[in-house]
This record gives C-alpha cells, structure tokens and sequence, in this order.
C-alpha cells in the first residue's frame, strides 16, 4: 500500500546520505530545538535536493563505507559544493540479506 497526497497521488520521497562529522546542540530558550550543524548537513541536503524521487542518493564519503553495494554513478553540480561524483543504490540489484527492497 502506498502513500496518497490529499488528491490521490502517489507521495514520492527522495533521500540525500552523507557521512562526516557534525555539532549538534538545543537552540532556544522558549521553543528549544535539537540541531545539527556542518558541512556533513549541508552535504546530505544537497544530496536530497539533486536526487531522484524515489532514490536514494549518496555522496562519496557514504559509498566508500559499502563498497560492496551496487551503485550507479551520476555526476552532479552542488551549490557551494561544485561538481561531485555522487551515487545512486541501484534499484534493479538493491538487495537485503537476500531480498529485493
């Protein structure tokens, strides 16, 4: 079963993964926040925003740590980032202990 908008479309997600390191901390005083701070975030979120519905995208530095993975490679323009060699999990071999995702 899937996800609805209010007029009955289907809901698409895009997904942005990155891996580094990050701040985090409580911003406010009246209405506090837990926050994460960095270049990891803004990294992530240029991920999402230059990803496919229905992918999940990844930087470099998260490929590197599942190597084994079937990626398919795409190279992106990230603001504030420049040109990078990204990745996508490979929706026709995407696999988990076994079993099509």
């Amino acid at each position: 079963a899937g996800v609805v908008d209010p007029l009955g479309r289907p809901v698409q997600m895009r997904v942005g993964i990155h891996s580094g390191s990050i701040m985090s901390g409580v911003v406010g005083r009246k209405c506090p926040r837990f926050c994460l701070f960095g270049d990891t975030v803004n990294t992530a979120s240029r991920m999402e925003s230059t990803g496919d519905p229905g992918r999940i995208h990844v930087s470099q530095a998260f490929r590197d740590l599942l190597p084994d993975q079937p990626w398919l490679i795409k190279e992106v323009y990230a603001k504030g980032k420049g040109n990078l060699t990204t990745y996508f999990l490979d929706p026709e071999t995407d696999t988990v202990h076994g079993e099509k995702l």
